[in-house]
């Protein structure tokens, strides 16, 4: 079977979410986690171990068909970014174009830009209406019923409900998506201190952070967290 061709069925990290784009940056990276979802199911996780001003060490584990699995320990390279707001901006430096990054993807082992992996949109292949219905049940989940969460903003809510009419009048017959465009991954970053246990078998949480344990076999599937929350079809 074909690897897919877009990145979004990839775990990619960005060095914004990671808290890795300023050299100033004081983050205890032990209290934090990176839990990656499929669709309806973890397919990893990821943490983030020591940082100098040029690398960042990473251990991370993944599971499921052979183009996403592995697990290691290693270390990505960060370059000087600069720009007119943040003179102390990094990016993650990709090893093959050796260009500054804000996103890696990991596939077949390695870590590279999207480009240097060949990946493209899943935007650009699927069916229109597709997106349009994928997008509606997002926001749909987000203000469930029409209603303002708390703690939203009233600007954020008055966009949301704007995009979601937009979308609700673009709305025309159900169309599915294909297999090969069915698979999603998504990026969640965790405070350690509000999850029940570690998925990557390498680490388990102590307290408010996580710390390294030795296991017989990683290859052994950990138990998995509750499955993601599925927003309603619109």
């Amino acid at each position: 079977m074909q690897d897919p061709i877009y990145r979004e069925a990839y775990p990619r990290l960005s060095v914004f979410e990671a808290g890795l784009s300023n050299r100033v940056n004081e983050v205890e990276f032990d209290r934090w986690l990176c839990r990656f979802w499929g669709p309806g199911r973890c397919v990893g996780e990821l943490v983030i171990l020591a940082r100098t001003e040029s690398t960042v060490a990473i251990d991370y584990w993944f599971h499921g068909p052979e183009y996403l699995r592995g697990r290691d320990l290693i270390s990505l390279s960060l370059v000087a970014a600069p720009n007119g707001i943040d003179p102390t901006r990094q990016l993650f430096g990709c090893d093959d174009c050796k260009q500054g990054r804000a996103i890696l993807a990991f596939k077949r082992g390695v870590w590279r830009c999207c480009d240097c992996h060949g990946l493209g949109y899943r935007s650009k292949l699927i069916d229109p209406q597709v997106r349009v219905r994928e997008e509606l049940a997002e926001i749909d989940a987000r203000i469930p019923g029409g209603r303002r969460l708390r703690g939203m903003h009233g600007r954020t809510f008055r966009e949301l409900r704007k995009r979601q009419a937009a979308l609700r009048a673009q709305r025309g017959p159900f169309c599915e998506v294909s297999e090969a465009h069915r698979q999603v991954i998504r990026a969640e970053w965790l405070e350690v201190a509000k999850v029940e246990h570690m998925v990557h078998p390498g680490y388990e949480k102590a307290g408010d952070k996580f710390v390294k344990v030795v296991r017989p076999s990683w290859a052994d599937d950990p138990p998995a967290p509750a499955p993601a929350p599925v927003a309603a079809k619109p």
